[in-house]
């Protein structure tokens, strides 16, 4: 019989220590080098089903958390307050999230004899420590114990393994899974444990808890005692048994990736729990246990507004062009974004649209079945973003709150002055140059028109066409945005000095060089004519003209994505942006297009401007002097047909 303490603990030194009484995510804390102690008590073991006949014959504790490094110290008490001499015992906590089970045996009392007064008594609790004087910040979720009687039926995990047949395990006996196909293999009295074809595991017999190791489908385990939810299973690779890939593939193992430098999770230590998963899939129930959509071989991600299944999305409508969703669900087998193909996998579309850019939005993930414990529409996943907690107006952060979601549905919207195609089509007359040609394969063009227009749109991209591993390329089947990577884009977004090398992340796409005479971008550009070979030829520096000339979080996001207003002085972090249009008489009253908006300039005008009010001269000026930028290009005769 299982029982949870439910008693607020004594916990000296830890930082939430009621956090450690049911398994929630939530974590109390411990990060100090002077081994205070965790007491936890008031176990309802009699709710559980321990009555006064029961006679007592072991008693097990498992704990639910993680640490970064080192051993935790677990012992009992009848007291409530002091250890029952000789019971202290020593397990190592794992470093992602999981549970660790501190005595399996059913006959081992800890070194005492227990009557069933003493653990029904409110006093009988788990005594939790640091085992050594080294802060390794333990977190604990929740603790259990598990009391043996002589009467209790051995307790195994066959529950566990409802949605399994037979034959998994047992497959010397039955081949189907339905009938003995083997008879001389069944009712011997003896345990006949041999796993099916494409399922592995090793069996060991123990009177106090048989163990699997090895496991192809979680990791080891002992029978009847240990817990697996999303995080401990899928930290080992999973085959593939159902849908469209049964058989010939299989799900990566996907714990470890949140422990990345980029990823979806609320603790900045890596520490993903099941409720993180349920936040984005379909797979798994609010409460974090399994729905019925888990194992059925298909992808099946959750609307964060709606709460079901993924809708898939169709594009249409008047140039530039939308989404709209259709009636069907979009489950598809596996991620897939080709990064060498311009075509769009549906599902892939359907993925961005209604799943990452309706959390990423003005009013975050609304349903509460893609919020965690303790998560809100704004921070589904409880935590503050850090880079949203110093600038968040002007729709970079939802409902333009402190620490929410970042809002990067509202970048991407074709109403504003800069954006790049992902929502809908942009103009594109001037990209489709051929001689010289401005795009990289898979986004070059064959051809123009002769005439410089504002209507001429063209292709468009999915998120992941630049947000994928460092250097990606082809196709794309593990997306770093979704649990997490080491990098979360292609190439450096800020650009090498000049005379680089090495590509950025607008080189991934744009061509190295604008111009076939090294000085300019060429005829049609803002930047028409200009004598620095260094902007012409060594194309490495888009940022100094073309961002908001700050490289931190959230602003570098936005450069990229897209806006309607001018970037703010970098000094200024929680005022409304200074304008919408470049000021100033002598060269002004443009809005930001072409992504330039930045601090370096004081102030930019291209030839024309859609519905604005153009003032003075085309050209630009640098911020402190008033001449040319600080690049060094000189004076120079922009097109750029807005």
């Amino acid at each position: 019989m299982r029982a949870n303490p439910t008693a607020a603990p004594t916990s000296t030194g830890w930082t939430t220590g009621t956090n450690a009484l049911v398994e929630d995510g939530l974590y109390a804390v411990y990060n100090s080098t002077t081994q205070q102690p965790l007491v936890l008590t008031t176990f309802n073991l009699t709710g559980a089903g321990l009555t006064a006949g029961d006679t007592v014959t072991g008693i097990s504790v498992s704990v639910h958390g993680l640490a970064a490094s080192g051993l935790i110290n677990v012992a009992l008490t009848k007291t409530g307050t002091t250890t029952v001499a000789g019971t202290a015992k020593t397990a190592t906590m794992p470093t992602t999230d999981g549970w660790v089970t501190v005595n399996t045996t059913p006959t081992d009392l800890w070194g005492t004899t227990w009557t069933v007064a003493d653990l029904q008594s409110a006093n009988f609790g788990v005594i939790l420590k640091d085992n050594d004087t080294t802060a390794t910040n333990i977190q604990i979720d929740c603790v259990r114990v598990v009391v043996y009687t002589a009467a209790e039926p051995k307790m195994n995990s066959h529950a566990k393994h409802a949605t399994k047949t037979c034959d998994v395990c047992h497959s010397a006996t039955t081949t189907t899974g339905t009938s003995i196909t083997t008879p001389a293999n069944h009712a011997t009295g003896s345990y006949n444990l041999a796993p099916k074809t494409g399922v592995t595991f090793t069996y060991a017999y123990n009177a106090g808890g048989s163990t699997c190791s090895t496991v192809s489908c979680h990791g080891n385990a002992i029978w009847g005692l240990s817990q697996f939810d999303c995080v401990s299973c899928h930290n080992v690779t999973q085959p593939i048994t159902a849908g469209p890939l049964a058989g010939t593939s299989s799900r990566r193992a996907v714990s470890a990736e949140f422990k990345l430098t980029w990823s979806h999770k609320r603790a900045a230590t890596g520490a993903v729990t099941k409720y993180d998963c349920v936040v984005c899939h379909m797979e798994g129930n609010a409460d974090g246990t399994q729905s019925s959509f888990h194992g059925d071989g298909l992808l099946q991600l959750r609307d964060p507004d709606l709460g079901g299944t993924i809708k898939g999305v169709t594009f249409g409508g008047a140039d530039p062009g939308g989404y709209t969703s259709t009636a069907v669900d979009a489950t598809p087998a596996r991620f897939s974004r080709n990064l060498a193909s311009s075509t769009i996998e549906p599902d892939t579309a359907a993925i961005m649209i209604n799943l990452c850019l309706k959390c990423h939005d003005a009013d975050g993930a609304k349903s509460t079945t893609a919020q965690v414990p303790g998560g809100s529409a704004l921070k589904p996943f409880a935590t503050t973003v850090a880079s949203t907690g110093t600038y968040y107006l002007n729709n970079v952060a939802a409902a333009n709150t402190a620490g929410s979601v970042v809002d990067v549905n509202s970048s991407f919207a074709t109403s504003n002055a800069s954006y790049h195609p992902v929502r809908g089509k942009q103009n594109n007359w001037y990209l489709k140059s051929t001689t010289p040609a401005l795009m990289k394969a898979p986004w070059n063009y064959t051809t123009r028109g002769a005439t410089v227009n504002t209507t001429s749109y063209g292709l468009l991209i999915t998120c992941w066409d630049c947000h994928s591993a460092a250097a990606a390329s082809g196709n794309q089947t593990a997306s770093v945005t979704a649990h997490g990577g080491a990098a979360t884009i292609r190439y450096d977004s800020w650009g090498a000095a000049n005379g680089a090398t090495t590509l950025n992340l607008c080189t991934a796409c744009h061509a190295d060089s604008y111009s076939t005479n090294t000085t300019n971008h060429s005829t049609g550009s803002g930047f028409a004519t200009g004598a620095d070979s260094a902007i012409g030829s060594n194309f490495r520096t888009c940022s100094y003209c073309h961002s908001s000339g700050n490289n931190s979080r959230p602003w570098r996001g936005v450069d990229a994505h897209g806006f309607n207003l001018m970037a703010q002085l970098r000094t200024d972090t929680t005022t409304a942006a200074n304008a919408a249009k470049w000021g100033g008489t002598v060269r002004g009253g443009s809005k930001p297009y072409a992504f330039i908006r930045t601090t370096r300039l004081g102030s930019w005008r291209p030839a024309t401007g859609t519905g604005d009010t153009l003032l003075g001269t085309v050209g630009c000026s640098q911020y402190s002097t008033g001449t040319g930028c600080g690049n060094s290009h000189g004076t120079y005769g922009p097109g750029g047909t807005y």
